[in-house]
């Protein structure tokens, strides 16, 4: 039986000189469905990384961070995702294989979650240096607004605040100051 999934991870190999990531992936779905494995985590430790190839390409791209990292575990999760996506368009799932493993909790921003992904990945250093520069302009009306949101965030009050001036009045300097905040 060993000797028959040496025969598909030697395939699967193979197959990674001309084929996609995402084809092999779809090819070890087909295995996993014909049962073809007599030890299906075997293979999976053994060819995972020939399966994942494009993770962290495709997770850089849709989350337009090319400075990402990602550590072993986390691309293993995630190609385990892009399994159990496959299997499960299939009426399957890697609960149903013993011994495979399955997607532990990624501590990584969901491809989802494109935009919180941006907002989090600020330069925290230039945003506190643009911030002193804001504030140290900001009227004394600006700055008596912002203090009075500013202190109602971090008591944890909440509240709703409406700010109406003319034109030219510094609204969107004020509301900047509070951005950069």
């Amino acid at each position: 039986m060993l000797n028959d999934d040496k025969d598909y991870i030697d395939g699967l190999i193979e197959q990674s000189h001309w084929a996609t990531a995402h084809e092999l992936r779809i090819t070890f779905v087909h295995l996993l469905l014909q049962e073809s494995l007599s030890m299906p985590s075997m293979v999976w430790e053994k060819c995972w990384s020939y399966l994942s190839d494009d993770i962290l390409y495709t997770i850089r791209k849709n989350l337009n961070d090319q400075e990402l990292q990602l550590d072993e575990k986390q691309i293993k999760n995630y190609c385990l995702l892009e399994v159990e996506k496959l299997l499960q368009h299939r009426g399957k799932s890697l609960f149903y294989y013993d011994g495979m493993p399955r997607v532990t909790d990624l501590d990584i921003p969901s491809l989802d979650d494109v935009l919180i992904h941006e907002e989090l990945r600020y330069d925290k250093h230039a945003l506190a240096e643009e911030h002193d520069r804001l504030i140290s302009a900001l009227t004394e009306d600006q700055k008596r607004v912002y203090e009075t949101i500013v202190s109602s965030v971090e008591a944890n009050r909440g509240g709703v605040f409406f700010l109406y001036g003319h034109g030219g009045t510094g609204k969107t300097y004020l509301w900047k100051t509070l951005s950069a905040y």
